[in-house]
């Protein structure tokens, strides 16, 4: 039974992980962070948007035009959500860290940075931002 607290523990920790991931992947979704082409990254979109639907040359810029003007709203909004977000899971990350080990604790800091540097090292890759 001593052995109970870790599993449930790990337990958290693992489920933590995993709804950090989706819920992730899901703002990711709702922001426009997506895997590619990303929406902010206006060159990428007309050109996915004209290979799926034919778009001539004329509505590409016209679609280009419309991603650009949109942009601002884009961002406050991206922006709005990804504060919160990072908020929350500041708080999720104190309280998982709360219940381990002074040992796991660090192994799972150096999880996060791990993880934050994947995802430093993906987003920093071709972005475009005109």
């Amino acid at each position: 039974m001593p052995d109970r607290p870790r599993a449930w523990a790990i337990a958290v920790l693992v489920a933590a992980v995993l709804v950090g991931a989706a819920a992730g992947w899901e703002l990711k979704d709702l922001t426009g962070d997506l895997p590619e082409p990303r929406y902010r990254e206006t060159g990428a979109m007309v050109t996915y948007l004209a290979h799926e639907l034919g778009l001539s040359k004329s509505q590409q810029d016209s679609v280009r035009a419309v991603l650009r003007r949109h942009r601002p709203e884009l961002e406050a909004i991206r922006n709005l959500v990804r504060a919160r977000f990072d908020s929350l899971r500041t708080t999720m990350q104190s309280e998982i860290s709360a219940q381990l080990t002074s040992a796991q604790q660090q192994r799972y800091r150096d999880l996060l940075a791990r993880v934050e540097r994947q995802d430093q090292e993906v987003d920093s890759a071709g972005k475009e931002h005109k």
